[in-house]
């Protein structure tokens, strides 16, 4: 019994580690949301200089990667729970797309 609730400790222990150091990476900037053929809010409008933090909520095989449109910008593949975040430092309107899934879209303006 003490083995188990060990290694239920642990696995707790490491889960609220992982959420935690996902909230400070995304602390303060505006976060888009990725999941299968879904990205939450579709459309975005920040400053220039302010950083975009993209967080994939799903499993999927090869993870998730942002592509811009204009490939001014590429996220690494995101598994699931992992973060990139980004800054524009450029006005205009960004558009981009899940590498995996073309159809799904989104749009950051910067203002």
């Amino acid at each position: 019994m003490n083995r188990r609730i060990t290694r239920i400790q642990r696995f707790t222990r490491a889960a609220l580690v992982s959420f935690a150091s996902l909230l400070v990476v995304s602390a303060g900037n505006p976060t888009v949301e990725l999941s299968h053929h879904q990205v939450s809010p579709t459309e975005l409008t920040i400053q220039k200089g302010e950083a975009v933090t993209f967080v994939n909520r799903v499993n999927m095989s090869g993870g998730h990667r942002v592509v811009a449109d204009d490939d001014s910008f590429s996220s690494p593949a995101l598994e699931k729970g992992e973060s990139w975040t980004h800054t524009f430092e450029q006005t205009g309107a960004f558009h981009y797309h899940l590498d995996q899934h073309p159809g799904t879209r989104g749009v950051i303006h910067v203002e």
